[in-house]
């Protein structure tokens, strides 16, 4: 018998090497900000839908921006590089490359080829998370379903990624 198991988490370095990962194969470069971007929009997604497994760490809000502790960190030196041009080792994802995540991530990485980093933040400030931390001057912020009531069903991985396009006002270019 085969057992198999549900990943409820996902550690903030695996889905950043998923990321980088992704980057590579479609030669799309990845800045700090469009690294913890495609991260923040995935683990709105994964708090909302439940269908992906959520990164186990949570976001800080400074400097009018949202980042990873742990992550930035680690890419401080690379603020504006690209980060897939590192020579560094990866270790494979975490989840199935036909999964829900996967795709989840692959088409994030895709839409926001092109995105500048000031896009990205004003993309990031646009987001009902970010306006109801913002007001409410915490450090961490909390994401919960209720934040997004205007979004519902939030049933798939698609369901999130057209709530992502909706906030971005994009909708009729990519909807899946």
């Amino acid at each position: 018998y085969m057992l198999r198991y549900k990943i409820t988490t996902v550690n903030t370095f695996d889905l950043c090497d998923a990321i980088i990962d992704i980057h590579k194969k479609n030669n799309i470069s990845l800045t700090s900000c469009k690294l913890q971007t495609i991260c923040f929009l995935y683990q709105i997604v994964s708090r909302t839908t439940h269908v992906i497994p959520s990164v186990d760490d949570d976001f800080i809000l400074k400097n009018n921006f949202v980042f990873l502790v742990d992550v930035e960190h680690k890419y401080r030196k690379t603020k504006k590089e690209d980060i897939t041009k590192l020579k560094r080792l990866y270790k494979k994802i975490p989840f199935s490359s036909y999964g829900s995540a996967n795709k989840l991530l692959t088409h994030l990485c895709l839409y926001f080829e092109n995105y500048s980093d000031k896009h990205l933040k004003n993309l990031v400030r646009k987001t009902p998370i970010y306006i109801k931390t913002k007001n409410e001057n915490k450090n961490i912020v909390k994401m919960e379903k209720k934040d997004f009531i205007k979004y519902y069903p939030l049933q798939k991985w698609e369901d999130g990624y057209n709530m992502i396009l909706d906030i971005d006002d994009k909708i009729p270019l990519f909807k899946l």
